[in-house]
This record gives C-alpha cells, structure tokens and sequence, in this order.
C-alpha cells in the first residue's frame, strides 16, 4: 500500500523505517539530524505518538525518497480509512442543482476493480437527471490558506457516462479572510478540477501565458466520439490537481473553462488586494473540501462512477484517504444514529432550522424548551426562528451582542437541551443545567453589566461546561466523531 506511506520529522529527531507495510515497524531507527549517524529508535515512543493521533485507524510508514536527504525537504503524511463507522470530516451530501428532486446517490461500494487503495471506493451516481449531484465533503481544512497546499491528488474510475467528465473537486474559497462564505455575489468564490479539462488544449488562461499540463494523455476522443479527453472509461486514473488547470466561479471561470493554475488563481486575487485566500466551510457539515459528480445536464445524466487514494497536504503535512465500505448505514452528518445519543454543537443546530435552503429543520420537532425553571424571567422556546437568534447570540432583548455571557450561555444551554430532547445522554451535564435554568428564571441579557463578578464567574462557568458538552469533550461525545 505504497500510499499510506509516511514520514515524521521534527526539526531534530527524524524517524525512519525500513517497513514495506504500516504493520511491521520493527526496522525503525532514530537520528538527531539527516547528517547524523542513526541511533536505536525507542518503538514504544513511536507507538505512543502515533496513539495522540485523531482517533482513527491510521497506516503509518516513512517515505525514504532518493535524493530526499541531499535535496528536498520530508514529506509528513498520513493515512486514513474513511468508512460508515469512522467519516473523519467527510460527510456526503445529495442535491440538485436547480432545486429540484435529486435522483443522484453517494455511499461506499467494493470495487470497481482494483482501487488504489483497499478494496473499496466512494462511490456516485446521478440517476437520470443530471442536473442532481452527490458530493462527499470534508470539513477538517476549514481556514488552512490556499498557499499553504503542497499536495492535492486523488484517483478517480469511470463505469458509464456522457462525453468526458469524472468526478471533479471544487474548493470553497473565502477570498478576503473575514471567515464569512458568501460567493453568491460577493466577494468569495468557488474554484473547480476538472479531469475532463485537462487535456492541454484549453487557451487562453487566466493570467495569461500559463501551461496547463496534459495528465492521463494521451488526449483522445471520448466513447461517444464528440469531445478531445483524457478521461478514459473503465479504469482508474490518477489527477494532480496541484498542479493542474482550475476554473473559478468568480474571478475569469463562466461555468468552465479559461483555466488558471492555482499559482495563477492566487496572483490573480493577490493583484485585487486579497492577499490571503483560505479554504471554509459554509457550516459544520458542509465542508469546503468537495468531491463531487453531477450538477450539469446532460453531460452528467445516468454517471456512475468511483473516487479514492484522496491527498490533501498542508505546509507538507500529507493526509491520504482510503474510502472503505463497510454494510452499515451512513448517519447524516450531525444528527445522532438511531440510539447513539451524541451531541453537536450550536453552529449545527443553527444550520438544522430548515432556513438555510439545503439542510432540514430538526429543531422545530424537539419544541418547546425552557431556558430558566420558570421564574419570571424564564425564556421559553416554541419556535425555530426563536431558537435561531437564541443559538446565534441575540439573547433576550433580540440584540445581538457575543460578548454578553447570558447571551452565549442562552446559546450552550439550548444546543444542549436540543441534543438532550433528540436522545442523547445528559448526565454529565445535570448539574450544571439546574444551576443554570435557576440563574436564568430571575436574570436576563439585560442583567449581564450589573452581575457581580463571581456571578459572571458562575454564568461563564456554566457556559464553558455545556460548551464541551455539545462539543464532545465531556458527555456522550460529538455525533461526527
């Protein structure tokens, strides 16, 4: 499995092994600097750093590359099995790309062949409406800079479709740093690989003057015979989107192509001011790393196809993806499977109130709740619009103000109660509930200035808890974990 290969190297201790697979680390051995003469490596320190690691069935080698000691530096990658049991930051996600009903599917196959990695693959298909798209999405490179990837690569496998497209990556892209993702006339963007363009042939590009390299050439005529391609059916194919043509959504793309390498892209938004492009996510489950087939009738009607061996690196911190399947279900992403009583946080139970036009309303279904234990003060919740301005800080009085700690322990004490009311288990914050609903049956935002300080002690107190509570790190644990 020549793709999970890894290499760990800190500025003064290099670890290296000599293992064909990431089950055998017996031949490991340790040196201060590359120049240095290897010393015995201790396994069981290796052992127990590789345990600090996300809680994820990781396959760990070092890459040992000719001339790597002389000429480059180390590549620090690692690799993870993505399955129904264990999503890591993926989520999939089905729609349609005028608002229609969706006939696409996304999940996990066997097959097809021999993938580059295991014995599985993510696997899509449109059904007969093009226009309809299944994506898996990951949300574990949310803020990373655009500047900051050293690896973007992936493999894709094509068992029917029109012309000559594949499964394509889009990236979510907030152009002017300010965390907020708006590309629907503002100033962020989209930006989309495309396998089907990357044939060399498209000119001009944006900047001018760029040579967007064949990948998979020869180009050839598509099975239908009506377009120049490098996409062939019935095999897996390798694409290097670090290094290959993108088109932007925003900045010179019109649904295609001029092209733009990513060095181009950046130098483009640099020369309007923006200076620092980062990767987000438009919520908690809809990442801003997509993978994605469909959105695009008739090109797209009736796909099938399949997506693995998935490489992102980040300053060259490489992470490889092995899509695996498993005969379990694939839980919606935030919402707890049947009986499992996880928690999720106030960001999704905002982005689950059915206003944000792609994601269903699970609030409305677990109202009322009260906020306080009935004292005069007492906030009860009876609708999602209600619960959405409590979730996003507006408090009591409706003004929206971050830095009241009423207002942010509204928020906590609702997400919680909200997991609490879907199923999950709320022992572990019992206490801290009934401490906080007595506070809140007397005292409202308007009483957060006049608080003594060890009641704004106390109230942030309560805060910090329910917040670890829906975040994980305390109670049942967070439903995408």
């Amino acid at each position: 499995m020549t793709h999970h290969q890894v290499s760990v190297k800190s500025r003064w201790q290099e670890c290296l092994t000599f293992s064909a697979t990431g089950d055998d680390v017996s031949k490991v051995i340790s040196a201060r600097k590359w120049a240095d003469s290897p010393a015995a490596f201790n396994l069981r320190k290796w052992e127990n750093c590789i345990m600090k690691l996300k809680n994820l069935t990781r396959t760990l080698i070092v890459v040992l590359l000719a001339g790597l000691v002389s000429f480059g530096p180390a590549v620090m990658a690692v690799g993870i099995t993505v399955k129904p049991s264990m999503m890591d930051g993926w989520n999939f996600q089905l729609g349609h790309l005028l608002s229609g009903t969706s006939t696409a599917t996304g999940g996990f196959s066997l097959g097809p062949g021999s993938p580059p990695l295991g014995a599985g693959s993510v696997h899509f298909t449109t059904g007969l409406d093009g226009n309809s798209y299944a994506q898996i999405r990951n949300s574990d490179y949310n803020g990373q800079l655009l500047s900051s990837l050293t690896a973007l690569s992936y493999d894709t496998y094509v068992a029917a479709h029109h012309g000559s497209v594949a499964p394509y990556i889009v990236l979510n892209v907030d152009v002017n740093g300010d965390g907020v993702f708006d590309p629907n006339g503002g100033i962020d963007d989209l930006i989309f690989f495309e396998p089907s363009y990357q044939t060399g042939q498209y000119v001009p590009t944006i900047p001018a003057g760029q040579t967007i390299p064949v990948q998979n050439g020869p180009v050839h005529l598509s099975e239908d015979a009506t377009t120049p391609t490098v996409v062939t059916q019935g095999v897996w194919q390798h694409w290097d989107a670090l290094i290959g043509g993108w088109w932007s959504g925003n900045y010179g793309g019109q649904g295609g192509p001029p092209l733009t390498l990513l060095s181009g892209y950046l130098s483009t938004l640099a020369g309007l001011g923006y200076s620092t492009p980062r990767i987000i996510n438009a919520d908690d489950c809809l990442g801003g790393v997509r993978i994605i087939s469909g959105a695009g009738a008739p090109v797209w009607n009736d796909f099938d196809g399949n997506v693995d061996n998935f490489t992102i690196g980040i300053n060259l911190s490489d992470t490889t993806y092995d899509f695996e399947f498993e005969n379990l279900p694939i839980a919606e992403c935030g919402v707890p499977p049947q009986g499992s009583g996880c928690t999720v946080t106030i960001g999704f139970w905002k982005n689950h109130a059915g206003f944000t036009g792609h994601n269903p309303d699970l609030i409305t279904s677990l109202l009322p709740i009260s906020l306080g234990s009935g004292g005069g003060k007492t906030i009860v919740v009876t609708t999602a619009a209600q619960a959405v301005a409590l979730l996003g800080f507006k408090g009591s009085n409706g003004v929206f103000d971050a830095s009241n700690g009423i207002n942010k322990l509204y928020a906590q004490l609702l997400a919680a109660k909200l997991s609490i009311a879907g199923g999950a288990d709320g022992s572990a914050v019992t206490a801290t509930i009934a401490a906080a609903d007595a506070f809140l049956a007397t005292k409202n935002s308007g009483d957060w200035k006049s608080l003594s300080k060890s009641q704004k002690q106390a109230v942030l107190g309560w805060m910090s808890t329910l917040e670890s509570y829906n975040s994980g790190l305390i109670g049942p644990g967070h439903c995408d974990q």
